[in-house]
């Protein structure tokens, strides 16, 4: 049975990656100096290129060019290489692997299974930066030489054994979850993304990796997906907040797409005349945000300060124990 967005039941459902197709958003990131920077450059100007290049060298294109690629094997192994360089490019992976890649590409392999480390900061500490590891599996294409990435694994560093398993993102045609994202969703955060079913369906949801202690068995770990009728409303949510980045429109417009990105993101709380630099993330399960203190402490805001009417001068937010809450199962998605 094929599921369906507009079916969605207010309850939060967990799926497996195979069953869900991820497709690429056009989200900005933030240039203001208080909200964090993301290393996007290159692929965002890059991007009306790059998606062309990709709509071009389709495995299928490229089929159908071989008789003439044949008399010159170095002419296909470039445009191959470009196509990917171009596909690694656009999902935050950087440059300079060309040569590497070509070296793997001549030997022949059905797969290439092709190491690459990044570093991204901590929002909490500027000087410190956290390690992530990532093996970007390339697969021959069945009609064809030429290799497409199918998916990749990242794996989180520096963190207790039990939360640093490596975890596989699947790619199609170019599109999925980037190497920024993969870091957020390991770090515990919420991203949200354009998502397609078999059956062809776009719907637009929030998802979040299920913990590494929720699976019976060690693995790939599943995903829990809020849709859109889950009723989570971001900008609803972040007008409950005394967040200054929210009193212009191009601030809050830059502050949202960064958000569902899944970055931790540096914002200003302005409450009784006094500005505090906090930290938040979505919490699209209990359909809040995450609020951490400088110091990584978190902050647990009252429901009765976040749903006064908006009209009505906020009450002062003071830094409580955060409360305990259990996960509880979540209904599968019917298939």
């Amino acid at each position: 049975m094929g599921y369906h967005e507009n079916n969605l039941p207010p309850q939060s459902y967990s799926f497996n990656q195979n069953s869900v197709v991820f497709q690429q958003s056009n989200q900005g990131s933030l240039n203001d100096s208080a909200i964090a920077k993301e290393i996007s450059t290159n692929y965002i100007n890059n991007k009306t290129k790059i998606m062309n290049t990709q709509n071009t060298l389709s495995d299928e294109n490229l089929t159908g060019q071989r008789s003439d690629l044949d008399n010159n094997e170095e002419n296909y192994l470039q445009k191959n290489l470009d196509y990917i360089n171009n596909q690694i490019k656009y999902l935050g992976f950087g440059e300079g692997h060309s040569e590497a890649l070509k070296e793997a590409m001549r030997e022949g392999r059905e797969k290439i299974d092709f190491p690459i480390s990044k570093e991204f900061y901590s929002p909490l500490n500027s000087e410190k930066k956290q390690e992530v590891d990532f093996t970007l599996h390339f697969g021959k294409g069945k009609e064809s030489n030429m290799y497409f990435l199918n998916s990749y694994s990242a794996q989180l560093k520096g963190l207790p054994e039990d939360n640093n398993e490596s975890q596989k993102f699947y790619i199609n045609k170019g599109k999925g979850i980037t190497a920024k994202e993969s870091f957020n969703l390991l770090s515990g955060r919420a991203v949200n993304k354009d998502l397609t079913n078999k059956e062809g369906v776009t719907y637009n949801a929030w998802i979040k990796l299920k913990p590494s202690e929720a699976n019976s068995e060690k693995g790939n770990r599943d995903f829990q997906i809020f849709g859109e009728n889950y009723g989570f409303d971001l900008e609803k949510t972040l007008s409950k907040y005394p967040v200054k980045e929210m009193e212009t429109p191009e601030a809050a417009d830059r502050l949202g797409n960064s958000l569902k990105k899944g970055n931790l993101q540096a914002v200003t709380f302005s409450e009784n005349g006094q500005e505090a630099t906090k930290f938040i993330s979505p919490n699209p399960q209990f359909k809040n945000l995450d609020v951490l203190n400088p110091d990584g402490s978190k902050m647990f805001i009252p429901a009765s300060v976040l749903n006064k009417n908006e009209n009505t001068p906020k009450q002062s937010i003071q830094p409580e124990p955060s409360p305990v809450m259990k996960e509880s199962n979540s209904a599968g998605i019917k298939r």
